[in-house]
């Protein structure tokens, strides 16, 4: 099993073409870099036909992909309206540099914000969206339970990073951490089980 410690926190960014061609959704190329307890920016730019559509009536909506197709709420906007949901309250504001700016500002980012979020904007009946992935930079280092080694199921490896102020790595991050120098060899539970 693979334990990190938290450290900056790189934001990998995908660029999304919307289909519909009233409202276009794109969240920057690149990597945005913090520490856990940080103030992080999720990018996220759109744009539509001005002389159709009031702003008034363009909602922002900011979800976290929890599953393949499970989501939860983190933040939405109407005109002048505002809402973060849950965890989110209080540490989530939009950025609002200009006109179409849906970024996501996330203040004091913790373990459990490490994810893939969405940024959607709707207009009416049109709506784009544009994915952002939220990882955890971090230390990688082998944990070893008392019991001895391989002796727990997937469940308990996440209790017993969480413990360690840890989490489960990635698949990537094991690697990032190979093709810096780590060199050990042991079985154990990533982050996708």
């Amino acid at each position: 099993m693979g334990c990190r410690v938290p450290g900056p926190v790189l934001i990998w960014v995908s660029l999304a073409e919307g289909d519909s061609g009233a409202v276009v959704v794109q969240t920057a190329p690149g990597k945005v870099v913090t520490h856990r307890g940080g103030t992080i920016i999720l990018p996220c730019r759109y744009h539509y036909d001005v002389s159709a559509h009031d702003p008034a009536e363009i909602r922002l909506k900011w979800t976290k992909v929890t599953e393949p197709m499970a989501f939860v709420d983190v933040f939405v906007a109407l005109g002048k309206a505002r809402r973060a949901f849950g965890p989110y309250r209080g540490r989530t504001a939009l950025q609002e540099d200009g006109a179409g700016d849906a970024s996501l500002i996330i203040r004091n980012v913790t373990l459990q914000d490490y994810g893939r979020y969405e940024c959607e904007v709707t207009n009416e009946l049109e709506d784009d969206t544009g994915v952002v992935k939220l990882d955890l930079e971090g230390v990688i280092f082998p944990y070893h339970p008392r019991l001895g080694r391989y002796t727990l199921n997937f469940h308990e490896a996440q209790q017993a990073c969480l413990e360690q102020d840890g989490i489960l790595a990635s698949h990537d991050q094991l690697h990032q951490a190979w093709l810096e120098g780590m060199d050990w060899c042991n079985a154990g539970w990533l982050e996708d089980g």
